[in-house]
């Protein structure tokens, strides 16, 4: 089994996948909650194509205590990562970011995988 929330890979391909539904926690709750401390050094985010709710939820107030993300971007259909660096670059983070596999293409906003680096300018 393959672990996402999407039924079809960034492919196309739905070999192998199926939908399974499981308890959760938003990313306010997490901070808020479960870390202590008030500036967070690096946070990962690989949560299989989950990045946009992510980011879609995450409070401001909350994001400002990240000094530095890795974001890794599935499924990036109608160039939806470039909601994750407009949220980033209005909150202060400058970001780079890098292909996938080496026969992406060079535009990397509109392949379908890719990692964001972003930190604090």
């Amino acid at each position: 089994m393959v672990s996402s929330i999407f039924e079809v890979n960034a492919l196309g391909n739905d070999q192998g996948r199926r939908m399974v539904e499981v308890p959760s926690i938003t990313p306010n709750n997490l901070i808020e909650n479960y870390i202590d401390e008030e500036e967070i050094d690096l946070m990962k985010v690989d949560i299989e194509g989950a990045e946009y709710i992510f980011f879609d939820t995450i409070s401001e107030e909350n994001l400002s205590k990240v000094k530095r993300f890795i974001i890794e971007f599935h499924n990036n259909t109608d160039f939806k990562v470039m909601n994750i660096l407009k949220k980033l670059a209005k909150n202060g983070f400058s970001y780079k970011l890098k292909k996938w596999q080496n026969t992406d293409g060079d535009f990397i906003a509109e392949n379908k995988m890719g990692i964001i680096y972003a930190k604090k300018k």
